[in-house]
Formats: structure tokens, C-alpha cells, sequence
């Protein structure tokens, strides 16, 4: 775990991440598990998971950005007559009202803190508003829109032009805010600034090529001779947590499989068909009201597990060759028996299936590097100081991160000499 020092504050991601739906479904679902694990959770932490969830949908509905929610988050659209905003709100006052902290310095019950008053004053100051405004004729309300993010934006301008003035008086102020509209401060893009206005469509075409397996311009594939390293038994027994976390991954690659196929009832079988109750706790953690998550059948589930043993092995070892896809592809239909998924009316349905987990596997792994490279990455960071055996980390995650620390050296370098 990170300390409390390591974590930004202002940093909105960090507490969102935390406090969501995914995190409390699935603690609340682990803690109740009957295993020995490391990382086996008490059974006290179901009260923290019932926080969570309860958090979660009152920042939604705090946070709403369009008029028309998700399925999943029917709070996060927008405040409508008929919508259940304010039932939901005047329900989550009551609870926040009830809610006491125990010190266990002091070993008694102390005041509740102020944060949790302004909350309360915040939902108060939304059912105000949502009155007011939808006698005043207004179809829905965005709450997101209440916000002082412009304001902020626009003084840390203000603040950061010339030379860096936290206090600046009248005379500067309109000096800097007639500096920032000559310099088109309210416009997008500066017409006279040295950049070019680019369209932002042509920078995701590398990946759009990638994913529909189309040549990308301007780019010749290398004929070569690649040299395939030799795979050992890659038999390990995994844990309830990774098996879990296998079927439900695995359910994606169907779902995306069954909408290739349509309505046939051949592959609906062969990709559906369970002789056994799987791993599903993380499915159905997971799973909502209109909910279109897919449970996939066990022997689906048997060769995601395979396929991602061998992928994760082959990766470090030739990512850099060409025709990556099709490499791993032609290995993994030499290693994995995936007769039982044939069809008569798609007989490439296979192939199809191997090469979009190949293709999602090759992107979430070129993710995960790019994070390291970005210093984002801090699950690899806590990786590196409990792994101290060079020979089982990825060497290209490892040169990733090397080149992290140089280049946050080389910065601190040139602030303090500028400094």
C-alpha cells in the first residue's frame, strides 16, 4: 500500500478509483470467501465495501455529465421531475447524519468531521436547486456543471502570466487579463503560437490499424527469420482471485465472439456451456440491473488461461518482431486444442477468438509499458522492491522503468539549475 504521504491530495483519479463500484463489489465479495491467501480479506471488511458502495452512486449523482445516464449508473445522467435524484439524496442525508467516528487515541466518540457537514449542505443545495430550476421551465439539470473549475483555471492564468504573482492587485489583473485575450487566451488553439493545429483522429490511426490488423501507411513489414524460444510447462496452479479474474476477462472475448456469430446456436453452445459451477464470483459481483455481462463455459475459460500463460511468456521474448499477431497466433493453435469451439457454419470461429484475446492481451501489455515509461505505473514500482531475482522480471518493463529514472533525473537536474 501506498503511505498517505505518496498520495495527492488534489488528485481526484485517486479517490475515485477507490471509492467505485468495481472495488466495493468485489471486497465485498472476497471478504466472504472461506480461503487461505495472503491477501484474504477479514470479514469486518464488508462494512468498508457497504461505504463504498454507498459512496459511489452519490458522487454520481453529484457528477452527472449527460442527460441520459448508463445502464449501470442511472444516477450519473441528468436531474429530471421524474428522476431519482432526490429521493436518493434525501435518503443519503439521513445516513450521513447518522454517522460517528470513534478516535482510538482518545478511546471515545469525537465530533463528525466538517467535510461531512458541507457534504450534507452540498445535497441540501441541489434539492434547492433542482426545484428552482425545473419550476423555471428547464428540462434536466447537469450537476457536473456546478463546478468552479473555469474560475480556477482562469485566475491560475492570471496568476501564471509574466512571472508567477499570487497576489496580484487590481492594476496587474487587468493588465494580465487584457494580455491573455490579445494572446487568444479564450481560443483552442493560438493562430500565431508554434504548433499546428492537428486533427486528432489521424494520431489514433497506428491503433486502428493495429486492431482491425489493416497496413499502416508509409510502414514496410521486414521479412525475417524469427527465431520462436522454447516453451516450458507452463503449468501453475492459480488462485481463486486469478481464476475469478480469468473467467471474467474470459466472458468479454465470448461476448465479442457471439456478436461476430449472431444467433448460432452450434457456437452459443460450444462457448456457453458449463459442466460445472466456474469461478463467476467477480461476473457476479459485478453484475446490475439490465446488466449484458457474459458468462463464459468452462472449457472458454480453460483456454484463456492457457493461451494467457503462453502469451505473457512469449511477450518479452520477441514484442519486437514483426507480425506479432500472426506469430503468436500459429503458436498458440500448435499448444492449445480448441477443437471442441468448432462450427460448421464458422469454421474460422477459432481463429477469430485466439486472435482477439492475442490482440486485446498485446494491447493491455504495450498499455502497461507505456505506464511504466510514463512513472504512472506504481503497482510495478511496489514489484521491483519485493522482487530482488533480476531473472524474473520482464527486461523490457525493467529497461521501461530504467528509462523512467533517467528521464525524472534529467529533470530534476534542469529545475535545479534553472533554479
Amino acid at each position: 500500500m501506498l503511505s498517505q504521504k505518496k498520495i495527492n491530495k488534489m488528485k481526484v483519479s485517486a479517490c475515485t478509483q477507490i471509492f467505485s463500484n468495481t472495488v466495493g463489489s468485489l471486497m465485498k465479495r472476497i471478504a466472504t470467501w472461506n480461503v487461505e491467501h495472503q491477501y484474504k480479506l477479514e470479514n469486518k471488511a464488508t462494512d468498508t465495501a457497504e461505504l463504498i458502495l454507498f459512496l459511489d452512486p452519490l458522487f454520481d449523482s453529484l457528477n452527472g455529465s449527460s442527460k441520459i445516464g448508463p445502464v449501470s449508473k442511472p444516477l450519473k445522467g441528468g436531474v429530471t421531475a421524474t428522476s431519482p435524484h432526490e429521493d436518493y439524496w434525501r435518503n443519503a442525508i439521513k445516513i450521513i447524519d447518522t454517522m460517528k467516528f470513534y478516535c482510538p487515541q482518545k478511546r471515545k466518540f469525537v465530533s463528525r468531521p466538517a467535510s461531512l457537514t458541507n457534504l450534507i449542505k452540498t445535497i441540501r443545495g441541489f434539492i434547492y436547486i433542482k426545484k428552482i430550476l425545473l419550476e423555471k421551465k428547464f428540462d434536466y439539470i447537469l450537476t457536473r456543471a456546478f463546478n468552479q473549475d473555469s474560475l480556477e483555471n482562469f485566475f491560475g492564468s492570471i496568476r501564471s502570466h509574466s512571472a508567477r504573482y499570487n497576489s496580484p492587485d487590481v492594476t496587474h489583473f487587468i493588465s494580465s487579463f487584457k494580455a491573455l485575450i490579445t494572446t487568444n487566451f479564450l481560443s483552442s488553439h493560438s493562430p500565431y503560437s508554434n504548433c499546428e493545429n492537428t486533427d486528432m483522429c489521424e494520431l489514433l490511426d497506428d491503433l486502428r490499424c493495429f486492431l482491425n490488423d489493416e497496413e499502416i501507411a508509409g510502414v514496410k513489414v521486414l521479412e525475417e527469420n524469427i527465431s520462436i524460444p522454447e516453451i516450458p510447462n507452463l503449468t501453475i496452479r492459480k488462485s481463486k482471485v486469478e481464476r475469478s479474474i480469468i473467467t471474467y476477462i474470459s466472458g468479454y472475448f465470448v461476448k465479442r465472439v457471439l456478436k461476430i456469430v449472431k444467433n448460432c446456436k452450434f457456437c452459443q453452445q460450444n462457448y456457453l456451456y458449463s459442466d460445472y459451477n466456474g469461478d463467476t464470483d467477480f461476473i457476479e459481483a459485478r453484475t446490475y440491473q439490465q446488466s449484458n455481462l457474459t458468462v463464459p463455459g468452462t472449457f472458454v475459460t480453460f483456454i484463456t488461461g492457457q493461451a494467457l500463460s503462453y502469451i505473457f511468456y512469449l511477450l518479452p521474448r520477441i514484442i519486437s518482431t514483426s507480425n506479432l499477431v500472426v506469430i503468436l497466433k500459429s503458436i498458440l493453435a500448435q499448444k492449445i486444442d480448441c477443437a471442441p469451439l468448432k462450427c460448421l457454419s464458422h469454421p474460422n470461429i477459432q481463429s477469430t477468438f485466439l486472435e482477439i484475446l492475442i490482440r486485446c492481451i498485446v494491447y493491455f501489455y504495450v498499455k502497461q509499458i507505456n505506464r511504466i515509461v510514463k512513472g504512472s505505473d506504481t503497482k510495478f514500482a511496489r514489484y521491483l522492491t519485493l522482487n530482488k531475482d533480476p531473472s524474473k522480471i520482464d527486461p523490457f518493463k525493467m529497461h521501461a522503468h530504467e528509462k523512467y529514472l533517467k528521464k525524472k533525473k534529467s529533470i530534476k537536474y534542469y529545475i535545479r539549475i534553472t533554479l
